[in-house]
């Protein structure tokens, strides 16, 4: 009779095993269901971090296209302005073009920076006035901008 008792003993053991086993599987489960971000979080941070980058990103890009827009708005003024002048010229002195691009087309790129030399300074003098002075503008709107 102990030798039954105890194989009774053993399978409700067993049994009251297997039971708690069932039980911890179906709370890990459940454990899963409700948790479902926590193997998520590294991703999350790449992706929050991704987001930062690309708004700083716009940000500077933004940035750079107003500086740009800016730019070409002082430059199409500086454009209308030449032209304008330009046109001036035209009327007063009819061969102030041709003249204009044959003595640009003449000049070395090394005094191309707007600086006179000693030497030059009254070289102006077989120049017609209007084009000394259309000449003398460009120069200061390219070299000091408004």
């Amino acid at each position: 009779m102990n030798g039954c008792w105890r194989m009774q003993g053993r399978k409700v053991l067993l049994a009251g095993l297997q039971q708690e086993n069932r039980q911890i599987l179906q709370l890990q489960q459940e454990n899963r269901l409700f948790n479902p971000g926590g193997d998520m979080e590294p991703q999350h941070q790449k992706t929050i971090q991704f987001s930062r980058m690309l708004r700083e990103c716009f940000l500077e890009g933004e940035t750079m296209s107003n500086i740009d827009q800016e730019v070409m708005a002082r430059l199409t003024t500086e454009n209308a302005c030449l032209r304008e002048l330009l046109n001036i010229s035209t009327h007063n002195e009819p061969n102030v073009i041709r003249e204009f691009t044959e003595r640009s087309a003449s000049t070395s790129a090394a005094r191309s920076n707007g600086v006179i030399l000693k030497n030059e300074c009254n070289s102006h003098e077989g120049i017609s006035a209007s084009f000394f002075f259309s000449f003398l503008f460009i120069v200061v709107v390219f070299f000091f901008p408004f």
